[in-house]
């Protein structure tokens, strides 16, 4: 059998190499640590990991070049691209006839360089990485655990405007963006129980990372913090036997979750408590100041990443429910 680097036929190795973005020369197998002096056996390969930042426009397309020399090196196996086809990669074996070959005999019938092909320029195309978007829309769902209201919205029906075309809510059997409730309430009386409902959806062309969103307790109103006490399943974190204070729909599944601080994925924060304090950065006011006055309470939910909704419908669409009773 043929043993091109005199270390016995089939006597395969790996080789790793990583090149960084701007290195252009060298012998691929430079500062690799092998037993078998710098060559490549029969049946092993060159690993190379190339680490490049990529800088320019979408659409640009790079090229990773594997290879860039004129003439054949004198050692036996390794890499290069000869003047008359810089873009194909070779390894050779120059070594005569101390491995068992003779100048001239061909390596895979060539019979110029004893090379034999390895690989060719890869081309990646610059893509964009798209930009995320979350809609929230409110509404109020139920009034005293029923849907119709004096003088106010049907709240069993769809109210609103219908969304942009660009805005792929999910439909109902009748076409109407799946955003049940009203925006008028009508005419409520101390104690009355209203259910808010704030529906979320991830519209851009990229996964939304790490979402977070907070809401206000509206004014004249108490939160309710055993509003789905009795619901199952209790969410996967919160303190167990606890009230459960929010429901969350999310990636088709429903579960509700304590208004502590626990490690489910909601929040309640008294008036006067900043839920900058539990998660910094987070901006209820819309003022981006880094502070929260939270005059009335604030809910805070985390929905982790969202992917959009032309990837993943079912993950980028839900709502998130809480209760408050009127003053």
């Amino acid at each position: 059998a043929y043993d091109p680097d005199g270390e016995g036929v089939g006597a395969a190795e790996t080789f790793s190499k990583s090149v960084l973005n701007g290195d252009t020369t060298g012998n691929l197998l430079d500062g690799v640590a092998n037993t078998n002096g710098g060559s490549v056996p029969v049946g092993g390969s060159i690993t190379v990991r190339v680490i490049a930042t990529v800088t320019g426009t979408t659409g640009t397309e790079i090229a990773v070049t594997l290879g860039n020399r004129s003439a054949p090196p004198d050692n036996q196996n390794q890499a290069y691209s000869d003047s008359g086809n810089n873009t194909d990669v070779y390894t050779v074996d120059n070594s005569g006839a101390d491995n068992g070959d003779t100048v001239g005999d061909p390596i895979n019938g060539d019979d110029i360089y004893h090379r034999q092909e390895a690989s060719d320029s890869i081309n990646v195309t610059i893509v964009s990485p798209g930009t995320p978007n979350v809609l929230l829309v409110k509404r109020i769902t139920h009034l005293n655990e029923d849907t119709t209201t004096s003088g106010g919205d049907d709240l069993a029906v769809y109210n609103g405007t219908p969304p942009l075309e660009t805005d792929p809510w999910p439909e109902d059997v009748s076409g109407n963006p799946l955003q049940i409730g009203g925006i008028n309430g009508g005419n409520v009386m101390p104690n009355d129980e209203i259910e808010y409902t704030i529906y979320f959806l991830s519209s851009g062309d990229a996964t939304a990372k790490s979402v977070l969103f907070c809401d206000y307790i509206p004014s004249f109103t108490s939160f309710i913090p055993n509003a789905y006490t009795g619901n199952t399943p209790q969410a996967t974190g919160g303190i167990g036997g606890a009230d459960l204070s929010i429901e969350l729909f999310r990636n088709g599944t429903t579960d509700y979750h304590t208004g502590a601080n626990d490690n489910d994925r909601a929040t309640y924060f008294g008036p006067g408590v900043d839920p900058a304090d539990s998660f910094p950065g987070i901006n209820c006011d819309g003022d981006g100041d880094g502070i929260n006055a939270n005059p009335n309470g604030a809910m805070v939910v985390n929905l982790g990443d969202l992917p959009n909704a032309t990837t993943d419908a079912t993950g980028a669409y839900g709502y998130v429910k809480f209760k408050a009773r009127v003053n």
